[in-house]
């Protein structure tokens, strides 16, 4: 398995790599660059009829074997076809393969990595990234799949595709067309949703990679700090057995977060200290979004979220809607993050954040109830 780089636009190849080396059955089937990193290339293939996948992080001078566990998963045989590498996370993965679609995850609040299956079980081909609206679509045997969520969920998108094999894909962001290869020697054109809105852009907690583990900080109440030691303070998150996190009223992916709150002494929150995503400005982000997930029999407590620099009194925004905690379908409240700045925090250095019930600024005793959070994201106005 070979990479070649020209450093002069093509006129000459004089730089060649080997991610990996076998004999007959070693190919190398699809490369990816990184955006947000470009000294980060991805390489995939086989070597030695085994499905391999490579990455280098100084633009393949070196490689590194990650295919770890996805060996296991995928027989002899099998190829990686295509791979995806998210614009903003250098580490968010898509493979497709002879097997399907697998997605590279971090656990342990990010410290194992290890490929996990999707729901796509079919030979994939190729993939084409729709920036505008976030949307990653997979090019397989049985039709187009597209995602909103890097390949946590998947839905078909076949409607007028007459052939289903589909080989390759690509993608008309202006006049919002998704073209199609197929194997029966067409090409296909499908017009895609409308770009108008906000465009996905980085995650801030999406939930997935807690786990039950309370001796290694993975566990959710952990890294989201709650009310157990303050008497004033009548949040809970989690579940109080395992698995704390919930997993089945889930927004996207796997997991969300369990929120209880009680506010006999007048306020409940809960707050995540950043260690990561704390420019809020890069790349012109301007929104906060986040899913919500209530019940009729809540409490109508005050929703707010309350974000701060080290040292500074944080900035509140409150939800438009008193009885958001009743709503019991997934919610999703976008926040202008210009109003977080016009009430005196640093965006460019973002410290804490915070989900609580109630007046933060002025506690009064009230009821209680359990709301479900998931996608806790950062988004920029999409393209023109």
């Amino acid at each position: 398995m070979a990479v070649i780089k020209s450093t002069n636009a093509g006129l000459s190849w004089p730089n060649s790599s080997f991610p990996g080396t076998g004999a007959y059955g070693t190919s190398c089937e699809a490369v990816a660059i990184a955006p947000s990193n470009p000294a980060i290339v991805y390489a995939g293939g086989q070597v030695d009829y085994q499905p391999k996948v490579f990455r280098s992080t100084n633009g393949c001078s070196t490689w590194e074997d990650i295919t770890s566990n996805l060996g296991a998963m995928l027989p002899r045989y099998d190829i990686v076809n295509a791979i995806w590498v998210s614009p903003y996370d250098p580490t968010a993965v898509l493979v497709g393969t002879s097997g399907g679609v697998f997605r590279w995850a971090s656990y342990g609040r990010g410290q194992n990595s290890t490929w996990n299956p999707t729901t796509i079980t079919y030979t994939t081909q190729d993939f084409a990234y729709d920036q505008p609206r976030g949307s990653v679509y997979a090019a397989t045997y049985r039709g187009v799949f597209e995602t909103d969520d890097e390949g946590a969920t998947w839905q078909q998108v076949n409607d007028g595709l007459g052939h289903l094999d589909s080989l390759c894909l690509d993608i008309d962001t202006r006049g919002r067309l998704l073209y199609v290869g197929t194997n029966g020697g067409s090409v296909w054109c499908l017009t895609l949703p409308d770009a108008s809105g906000y465009e996905y852009f980085e995650v801030v907690d999406d939930f997935e990679s807690y786990t039950d583990n309370d001796q290694g900080g993975e566990a959710i109440w952990q890294v989201w700090i709650d009310g157990f030691d303050s008497p004033d303070n009548g949040s809970q998150i989690g579940h109080l057995q395992p698995p704390y996190v919930e997993k089945t009223i889930v927004h996207g992916g796997a997991q969300s977060m369990p929120y209880s709150y009680n506010n006999s002494s007048g306020y409940s929150e809960a707050t995540m200290t950043l260690d990561s995503q704390r420019d809020w400005t890069m790349y012109g982000v301007k929104s906060l979004s986040l899913w919500f997930y209530g019940d009729p029999s809540n409490a109508a407590e005050p929703m707010y979220v309350a974000i701060a620099n080290s040292r500074r009194t944080p900035a509140v925004v409150y939800h438009d809607d008193p009885n958001a905690a009743k709503i019991n379908t997934w919610t999703q409240w976008s926040i202008d993050l210009q109003t977080f700045a016009d009430r005196g925090v640093d965006l460019t250095n973002v410290d804490k954040f915070s989900i609580g019930f109630g007046d933060k600024h002025n506690p009064q005793a009230g009821g209680s109830g359990l709301v479900f959070f998931d996608d806790i994201r950062l988004y920029r106005p999409a393209e023109p």
